[in-house]
Order: structure tokens, then sequence, then C-alpha cells
């Protein structure tokens, strides 16, 4: 694997990216000002389906609570320039990638992950797509991936009901 240095504020990003779902553009703009760890959740304006929370789980409040801020800079994931954000996860993400053997995997699809692991918890799609930022349910399911697992459990009750049914006189 190729070593490539990047900043710590990347490994941040994806961890976040990872924990939330959110779209990578709005945490790469992040602005301390946004960041509300009392409530756990980010408050973002300007979003591309109006004001909305992204709600934190546990693990990303850790991340954004040891994460350092930057002198005169507003920006949760630092860029190169002073007081600018990052504007790239392309090498980070790719050595992030090659070092978990995934190599095919697109930044993108843990968007899909992070709806497909609720959808299997038993989350509801609408709750999902809030999560995801979504107005509409129906662009919800093309994120919401099954497994054949989460199906078959799903099928249970149904199945055990028709056995019952069969034993009626």
């Amino acid at each position: 694997m190729r070593k490539t240095e990047w900043p710590r504020s990347a490994g941040s990003a994806i961890r976040i990216l990872i924990c939330t779902g959110a779209r990578r553009g709005k945490i790469l703009s992040l602005k301390w000002e946004h960041v509300n760890l009392n409530a756990g959740r980010l408050e973002l304006s300007d979003s591309k389906t109006d004001d909305k929370f992204v709600y934190l789980p546990l693990a990303a409040t850790e991340i954004l609570q040891n994460h350092p801020r930057a002198d005169g800079n507003p920006h949760v994931i630092v860029g190169g320039k002073p007081g600018a954000h990052l504007v790239s996860l392309k090498e980070p993400w790719r050595d992030t990638r090659k070092a978990a053997e995934f190599d095919g995997l697109r930044i993108h699809d843990r968007r899909h992950s992070f709806a497909s692991v609720g959808v299997a918890g038993g989350k509801s799609l609408p709750l999902i797509g809030a999560l995801l930022g979504r107005k509409e349910t129906a662009t919800t399911p093309h994120y919401a991936h099954l497994s054949n697992d989460p199906l078959r459990a799903a099928a249970r009750p149904t199945a055990a009901f028709a056995s019952l049914i069969r034993r009626w006189p």
C-alpha cells in the first residue's frame, strides 16, 4: 500500500460520514458553529433539503469531542489553506479502502450501507429517509438494500401463522 500523508481531519471526516450517513459535502464544509454536542446533532442550514439536523450517534459525538479546533479556522474538517475546509477525500478514501481491502467501495456507498443497516435493524424507510436528509420517502428504498437474512426473519411470523391455519378443522 502506498503511504500517503493526509490531515487528521480527513480521518475524522471519513469516520463521521460512516457513522451518520450524511452527505460528504456537508461534513467537509461543516463549521463548528453548526455542531451542537449537547443536543447530539449537527444543525445545518442551506442544505440541499432545507434546514436539517444530522443526529450524532455516540461514536460521532466522541470523534467531534476529540477533534482539535484550528485557530482562525471556523471549519471542523480543516483544509490546507488558512481558514478553508478540506475539499477532497479522494486520497484518504483510497488509502482507507486499501487498508480495509475494499478496493471497489465508493465513498457514496457508505450512505447505502447506513440505510441498509438501519433497515436490517428494523428501522422504517421514512425514519431512515429522515436520517439521510430525504424529504421524499420514495427515494429511500434506493439506499436500503436488504440482505436475505432480514427478509427471512421478517417472513417467519407469516409462515408460522400460515402453518396454524393449515391445522384448522
